[in-house]
């Protein structure tokens, strides 16, 4: 399993809910390219792989909780 595939496993116990919209649509913008990284049947390189990765571990960390 990559590491992009990792995290947006683990980001699924996440709630919307809990979550202001817009740091919220920021992780679903990650994650659903982190997605699609995987299902173009290409072989991504490491290197997009990586900044998938990165780029979901960065929205989670700036979720912004929901008042």
């Amino acid at each position: 399993m990559t590491s992009a595939e990792t995290l947006g496993t683990e980001t699924g116990d996440l709630s919307e809910a809990d979550w202001t919209a817009a740091s919220w649509a920021d992780l679903t913008e990650a994650r659903e390219a982190g997605v699609a990284l995987r299902k173009t049947g290409a072989n991504p390189t490491q290197a997009e792989v990586d900044a998938a990765s990165d780029a979901i571990a960065a929205a989670v960390a700036a979720l912004v909780a929901a008042e």
